[in-house]
């Protein structure tokens, strides 16, 4: 693997990292194979990563620490029987809890700087019902599922402080069909309304955001409202986005293209990395969304100057 030695960018802000759901269900030592072959250096590791036990796991990724930057994103690493994880629901608050404390230690222990995690909901789906309609979940009391998430959050983000951990929160997704009456009743940070009431959380020092530029598109069309609104709610806290494109009604995880809406608005300069999150797709496209990405940030850095 001589083509590690000729790298010389891994330390260049904002990485560009892979998202591990571009490959579908593949097992780490091919997702690494497969970035090192294709000049990738950045990995964000996904729920599709099979499980694999504790020791195992360290092993494999240990491997690869040194030539690749790490990222951990919300279910990973997986755990052996599925759940949802949402810290903002009674139901699953101390599974999420133990899960992402777990998260933490992984990255503590292989010097992986970020872990993110999904906002939360106030509502208790089961794992095969996400992606699908969920309007006909009853919800907990909003406020005391925004209580839960913000009280999870800060411990979460206090032990990993410690840690050398940095917490990001990614903002919802509200498709069509799950906010019938355009009332968010259901999801923490997806909308601007809903989400000033936020603010507590995000006063944490440890605690920014991942913004999903695919589920804002769709968030926005939805419930009427600026994407760019959002944006600047919260622009100060931003440190990594999710890049794909839709159609504005589901959340399709699409390839970018130079006429996608984010780029002359999301704050390049203060970012830790920016992730490819288009479904599986093959190496081809793959290198082509890189590339453009690529383009953007240098064109970025060019006007900055």
């Amino acid at each position: 693997m001589k083509h590690f030695e000729k790298r010389k960018d891994i330390h260049r802000k904002p990485r560009i990292a892979l998202s591990s759901t571009c490959l579908g269900n593949a097992d780490i030592k091919s997702l690494c194979e497969y970035a090192a072959a294709n000049n990738i250096w950045s990995i964000e590791l996904s729920a599709n990563i099979p499980f694999m036990l504790g020791k195992e796991l360290v092993k494999t990724l240990e491997a690869y620490t040194d030539r690749i930057n790490f990222y951990i994103h919300n279910y990973f690493p997986a755990p052996k029987d599925s759940f949802v994880l949402n810290l903002a629901h009674p139901a699953t608050y101390e599974r999420s809890l133990e899960h992402c404390l777990k998260a933490v230690d992984l990255c503590s222990s292989l010097g992986i700087t970020v872990y993110s995690i999904h906002a939360g909901m106030a509502i208790n789906p089961f794992p095969d019902d996400l992606g699908k309609s969920l309007a006909h979940y009853a919800p907990a009391d909003f406020k005391e599922s925004r209580d839960l998430l913000t009280t999870a959050c800060h411990e979460i983000a206090g032990y990993a402080l410690g840690k050398g951990v940095r917490i990001l929160i990614e903002n919802n997704v509200i498709n069509e069909g799950n906010c019938p009456e355009n009332v968010n009743r259901h999801y923490h940070f997806a909308d601007p309304a809903e989400s000033e009431k936020l603010f507590p959380l995000f006063s944490h020092p440890n605690i920014g955001v991942l913004l999903d530029a695919g589920h804002l598109k769709v968030t926005s069309a939805i419930l009427n409202f600026e994407p760019c609104d959002f944006i600047n709610l919260f622009k100060e806290k931003i440190k990594a986005v999710h890049l794909s494109d839709n159609d504005g009604r589901y959340d399709q995880n699409l390839p970018i293209d130079e006429q996608s809406w984010f780029w002359q608005h999301l704050p390049w300069e203060q970012l830790e990395y920016v992730s490819l999150e288009i479904k599986e797709s093959f190496s081809r496209q793959i290198k082509r969304q890189i590339g453009l990405i690529e383009k953007q940030l240098c064109g970025y850095k060019a006007a900055a100057v």
